[in-house]
Order: structure tokens, then sequence, then C-alpha cells
């Protein structure tokens, strides 16, 4: 069963992983459970990414309901919301030489997914179901009827 300890272990670990491929270049990323499901209403609303004004501190916020997914989940959601910083703080140009890609033909959501799978190099998929990321299987790439 998913707990909070075991989710903030996740991040943990996704987040070592980042700050072995970039160093002292990974700006500071926190990892908070929300306190309320205002932000989260429906079952795929699984997290977001808070962005600062400056590009100094990101905090990735998980849904309080957290008992609803599987690891899977958590480990593919995680990646991509951790994806979501490396996207807003690296340019796509010099992120597509890094990963040897050329990421600009993709429109942001599918884009920071593509960047999670190079990085921790595993696909991400979307279940049949609710449409939440995994890293065990379903569709892939993200479907288009999903926000972009």
């Amino acid at each position: 069963m998913i707990s909070p300890q075991l989710i903030q272990y996740a991040f943990y670990d996704c987040h070592q992983h980042l700050q072995r491929i970039f160093g002292d270049d990974l700006p500071t990323i926190s990892f908070s459970i929300a306190s309320s499901e205002d932000k989260f209403p429906k079952t795929r609303n699984v997290a977001y990414t808070r962005f600062p004004n400056d590009n100094s501190s990101f905090e990735i916020v998980f849904a309080p309901k957290y008992h609803l997914y599987n690891d899977s989940m958590v480990l593919a959601v995680l990646r991509h919301e951790l994806a979501h910083v490396i996207d807003e703080v690296y340019s796509t140009q010099s992120l597509g030489r890094f990963v040897g890609e050329d990421l600009e033909r993709l429109y942001t959501e599918r884009r920071v997914d593509r960047i999670a799978e190079l990085l921790w190099n595993q696909q991400i998929f979307y279940d049949k179901v609710y449409l939440i990321q995994n890293v065990t299987s379903g569709v892939r790439p993200r479907p288009l009827n999903l926000p972009h």
C-alpha cells in the first residue's frame, strides 16, 4: 500500500538520480503532499509542480488521495513532474542536444514525458481507465485528449 513515506522515498530516489546527472546545476526541488484535494478534482489529477518566479526553488505537490495509486503510477508521476522542472530550467534545444533527440517537435506535456523517459531510461505509459502515468503498461505516448 502506498504511504506518504513511500512517496517521499520515491521522490528522494528520483531527485538523487537527477543530482547525479545535473550536479550543482540542479535547482532546489522540494516535495509535499497537499492537505486538501481542492486542486485535484479528478482521479487523474495526481500532482503538480509549483514554479517559482526566478527558477530558484521548485515544489512538487502530490495529491492527498495517494492511496488510490500504485507504486508504478507514483514513480511515473514523480518523474514527469521532475522533468517539468528540467524542462523549465534548461532550454529545449540544449536538452535535446544533451539527450541526443529533437525535443522541439513535441508539445509541452509529451516533451516532458519524453525527457523523463530519456533521463530514467524507462517508458511512461497512461493507463486506459484513468489516464494516469505509470511505468508498466498502457498507451503511449500521452493521449491527445489530455491537456497539452
